[in-house]
């Protein structure tokens, strides 16, 4: 199994590059392997692909938060 990461880059410049790359391209698998943790921000678009395999596969999901005061201005928010 692998999970899916989509790179929803916006621009306003619709430049085809040249060869397809890690640094350019709009998704990326990850095979993960065993002890391997995946950390992301959760607005990163992400799709977690089908167990194939006959082993249990365990997923854990949580968000972290600063505490205290955050942000500026008209912006700012208090954890």
């Amino acid at each position: 199994f692998c999970v899916k990461f989509f790179f929803d880059n916006k621009s306003q410049f619709k430049a085809r590059p040249i060869e397809m790359n890690m640094y350019n391209s709009n998704e990326c698998m990850i095979i993960p392997e065993d002890n391997f943790l995946i950390l992301f921000f959760s607005q990163l678009r992400h799709k977690i692909m089908p167990n194939l395999s006959k082993k249990d596969r365990f997923s854990l999901s949580f968000n972290l938060l600063p505490k205290g005061e955050f942000g500026e201005g008209d912006s700012k928010t208090i954890f």
